[in-house]
């Protein structure tokens, strides 16, 4: 059986990735909404057929916000578990490390 060695990234650069990942999703988001600001009808219905082209406008834009905040949220929420994580992998990294050196000198 052969193992592949473990390959870690500097933690600094895991956090700086994931910072990365979050401000690009919320420009993304914030382009979105931008776009969805526009989605108004732009008089109100008249005809008994526009009605329901003006609600269903109305519903679009709404679920699209929705969504725009749900991801901005999702992005926030990973960057910073991967912070946390790579944190917490690194402190551990040291201790191991830090332990092994002290077993050395025995």
């Amino acid at each position: 059986m052969t193992t592949e060695p473990l390959d870690m990234d500097d933690p600094h650069e895991v956090v700086v990735a994931s910072n990365k990942y979050s401000v690009a999703l919320a420009k993304v988001g914030d382009q979105v909404e931008q776009i969805t600001r526009d989605f108004v009808v732009p008089r109100r219905p008249q005809a008994k057929v526009e009605q329901p082209l003006a609600a269903f406008t109305k519903w679009m834009k709404t679920a699209i916000e929705s969504k725009v905040k749900t991801n901005g949220r999702g992005a926030d929420a990973t960057a910073q578990h991967a912070r946390t994580v790579s944190t917490a992998l690194s402190h551990q990294d040291h201790a191991g490390g830090a332990r092994i050196r002290k077993t050395e000198y025995l």
